[in-house]
């Protein structure tokens, strides 16, 4: 049960993790200027996918645990 308690918060600190580590590639991003920025690109799609699989399971867990759904 403490498991399952504890899955929310774990969801949204990954969500959390995930948008500052979007923020610090930005702010890289606008600071150096790469003129070839595609390696960049793919980390960052590959995070915003993260960030919205991680969304996605933590509203289907809520809205299924919420109370009045039971």
């Amino acid at each position: 049960l403490e498991a399952i308690e504890k899955r929310p918060v774990s969801q949204i600190q990954n969500i959390h993790d995930i948008i500052d580590s979007l923020e610090n590639d930005i702010d890289t991003l606008k600071k150096e200027c790469p003129a070839e920025w595609s390696g960049a690109k793919g980390t960052i799609d590959q995070k915003a996918q993260q960030l919205k699989t991680y969304w996605e399971d933590l509203i289907l867990y809520t809205t299924k645990e919420a109370p009045y759904n039971a």
